[in-house]
């Protein structure tokens, strides 16, 4: 069996049109024909073109479509699906787009690929946005699953504003001067205020992403909601098309997030326009909520940075992902001991070494992330979300590292569903999926936690009655757990709540 994917039928017509498009989708359908995967176009997108009027317009575009495979047995549409999810199916172009969507939810296909932004928006409500990907994130992180080694990406540099002060006239401003006015002149003044920021930058050494923030103190952010006390504004926060797919905004995300913590920051915002749909899934899916707009018409998202973790009767995963680095830790949450190789730890969590945010950080794709994913041939069935994994690194410093916080389990044993669940997170290749996969696969999809500032040595678990080599996963009890977050030094961040 291989991996099939759904192309939109609307960028393949665009291959020889569209220079911006054509180069990485020409790419990705390459990358894509060498490695087996089908690629198929939905039989309601031939059914679309064929009702076009103009014969030489609709003849065209056909002869495009005439080498891709199309979707056998295609379901029909479901239009019970999107009204439980929400969704109103309108004009025919939604019939189209949801009959397509209907194809995936109902796995006649593994991905769907398109840069349509209200496809990917009735994905998300559906939940099937983790398969659904635009050409750029196709093209990274297939490259990634396919790649003999490990990609390696632009590195994240904390710098002061003037240090960049030439490359205004860079691409990556662009949509910015447009959307704001007197944009420049409020980049020379932010460079004159000895403003910092985070980039990252592409691999011909362009800018790809910057994050410019400031402090703040109690101020108000919308006509009707002041933040009280110190606060981290994210004033600028741009990922560039070049990049994406690549974790930058999580990395971003991630720089921030212990930047507040580290600093004692209660909250962190951020301004967007309403038509950043990404940017604001971004922010949605990590903790950030609106609370409003501002006095120019932009949406305002905060997320809380509480110095302790709230006693909120949430589960467990809403929780960390509301309140992170906090998550619930107490005596009904289970905790275990993950053991993971070097070359993997390397890999997944790059920054595990560093206990100071001191940027840059290197590493593959996935280590740049915050959703994760882990695979092993464990045979447990403990595991449930919410839980808390305590990474240990095995074979060479023999250590505890780093905490993930469960996010779901499944047990596989079809390297394609496998990597269907992990492709957006994965840090393992096509092939190691395929050998780890036989036989049945433990799948763990988690959030970063963090990492211990006291990485815990296999001494200290064994004097807490963790003996033995650990080669498997391993469930501890609810008193070592708590050995191990005060010798870590994090029994800060745990609500026992």
């Amino acid at each position: 069996m291989s991996t099939r994917i759904i192309v939109d039928t609307n960028i393949i017509i665009s291959l020889e049109e569209n220079a911006l498009v054509a180069d990485p989708l020409a790419q990705l359908l390459a990358l894509l024909q060498t490695n087996n995967v089908q690629v198929l176009v939905h039989p309601a997108s031939i059914e679309d073109i064929r009702n076009d009027k103009d014969e030489k317009r609709r003849e065209i575009k056909l002869s495009k479509l005439k080498k891709y495979g199309h979707l056998a047995a295609a379901p029909a549409l479901d239009r019970q699906l999107f009204a439980a999810a929400g969704i109103h199916i309108g004009g025919a172009n939604d019939v189209i787009d949801c009959t397509i969507l209907t194809a995936l939810a109902k796995d006649a296909v593994h991905f769907l690929i398109t840069e349509d932004r209200k496809l990917l928006g009735k994905a998300r409500a559906l939940r099937v946005g983790d398969r659904v990907l635009t050409i750029e994130q196709a093209l990274s992180l297939f490259n990634a699953v396919y790649a003999k080694q490990p990609i390696e990406l632009p590195n994240l540099e904390l710098i002061h504003l003037h240090q960049i002060r030439d490359e205004l006239i860079d691409e990556i401003f662009d949509s910015l001067r447009a959307d704001y006015a007197g944009f420049d002149n409020w980049f020379i003044r932010a460079c004159q205020e000895g403003r910092q920021a985070w980039i990252a930058r592409d691999s011909s050494g362009k800018l790809g992403a910057i994050c410019i923030y400031k402090e703040e103190v109690d101020p108000q952010v919308t006509s009707s909601c002041r933040l009280q006390g110190r606060v981290l504004k994210m004033s600028t926060l741009k990922v560039e098309r070049n990049v994406r797919g690549q974790k930058i905004g999580e990395l971003l995300l991630k720089a921030a997030f212990r930047h507040a913590s580290q600093n004692d920051y209660g909250r962190i915002y951020v301004t967007v326009k309403e038509k950043q749909n990404e940017l604001i899934d971004l922010l949605t899916d990590f903790g950030f909520q609106s609370v409003g707009k501002d006095h120019n018409d932009d949406l305002v998202f905060v997320k809380d940075q509480p110095k302790q973790p709230p006693a909120e009767r949430i589960d467990a995963v809403t929780y960390h992902v509301r309140y992170s680095p906090h998550f619930k830790g107490g005596p009904d949450v289970g905790k275990f001991v993950v053991p993971i190789r070097p070359e993997y730890h390397r890999q997944l969590f790059p920054d595990a070494s560093d206990r100071q945010l001191k940027l840059p950080f290197v590493g593959a794709l996935p280590g740049n992330a915050i959703k994760l994913a882990y695979l092993c041939k464990a045979r447990t069935n403990a595991i449930s979300p919410g839980d808390v994994l305590i990474f240990y690194r095995s074979q060479d410093t023999q250590n505890c590292t780093t905490v993930g916080i469960v996010e779901s389990v499944d047990r596989l044993d079809d390297a394609d569903m496998i990597l269907e669940r992990v492709l957006k997170r994965t840090v393992y290749t096509r092939s190691e999926i395929e050998e780890i996969c036989d036989g049945g696969c433990l799948v763990i999809l988690f959030r970063l936690q963090g990492h211990l500032p006291n990485p815990v040595e296999i001494s200290i678990l064994e004097q807490n009655g963790i003996k033995g080599p650990i080669q498997t996963i391993r469930k501890i009890t609810d008193e070592q757990f708590r050995s191990i977050a005060k010798f870590g030094q994090i029994e800060g961040c745990i609500s026992s709540n």
